[in-house]
């Protein structure tokens, strides 16, 4: 398709077809064919105060980071808190990297995606991210 040599490694996909009510684990989820086409859903879930917290969610419960994992959640203690400060004036990355030094941060980074979708989802702009500080 692409005239790439077919001795080379590669990813890949596979097609397969499924019969009705058959089941496939993908990542965290259970996946089912049904008549309507294949339907995912997370393989568990953990009960926060009621609400349905999804494989891999992050939670605070009394002053612990939790997550979500196939055995419960999994808690630490809160030791600290992010915060991301949008700043009004543009500068270059340099500029940017010593204004936050200045303020003992650094330019915003993210840990995993749901930090990431949290902050971006706010206000898309386009801006500098930093990579993980450098101690």
């Amino acid at each position: 398709m692409n005239d790439v040599a077919c001795d080379g490694v590669r990813p890949f996909s596979c097609y397969k077809t499924l019969a009705i009510g058959e089941e496939y684990i993908d990542g965290t989820n259970t996946c089912t064919c049904t008549s309507s086409g294949v339907e995912c859903a997370p393989s568990f879930t953990c009960t926060d105060n009621g609400n349905t917290v999804n494989p891999a969610q992050v939670v605070v419960i009394e002053d612990q980071t939790c997550v979500c994992t196939e055995n419960g959640f999994e808690c630490q203690d809160l030791t600290e808190c992010p915060e991301f400060i949008r700043m009004d004036e543009k500068k270059t990355y340099a500029e940017a990297k010593a204004t936050c030094a200045e303020m003992g941060g650094f330019v915003s980074f993210f840990k995993d995606e749901s930090e990431y979708e949290k902050y971006i989802s706010e206000d898309i702009r386009n801006e500098w991210l930093g990579k993980y500080p450098e101690i």
